[in-house]
């Protein structure tokens, strides 16, 4: 069966691959990988999702409070396992924040 040549689309937009040492090395850390496991392990469901009595697999540890606004990187009292929607959710919530902040300065 005779079959078309791929050709290039050059209007279509290609999306780079996210790579996450761009972003901050401190998730590719040892240390990092290793609390976030142990605290997976302890916390495997959303833990907001259990304030609401769903019960969701955790996906994600999120900083409560963020890096960036002076959170602790390691501490299990900063630390949360959230679903994936959750995690979403309140990193948008954060993110708005942050920018609201910034701008008001």
């Amino acid at each position: 069966m005779p079959y078309k040549k791929y050709r290039p689309r050059p209007w279509i937009y290609k999306k780079p691959a996210f790579d996450i040492k761009e972003r901050d090395p401190f998730y590719n850390s040892t240390a990092w990988r290793k609390v976030r496991l142990q605290y997976k392990k302890k916390n495997p469901l959303c833990e907001n999702c259990e304030r609401h009595d769903i019960l969701k697999e955790g996906r994600d540890v999120d900083h409560i409070i963020p890096m960036k606004q002076g959170g602790d990187k390691l501490s299990y009292s900063n630390l949360q396992t959230l679903c994936r929607s959750c995690h979403n959710r309140k990193s948008a919530k954060d993110y708005h924040k942050y920018k609201k902040e910034q701008e008001n300065k």
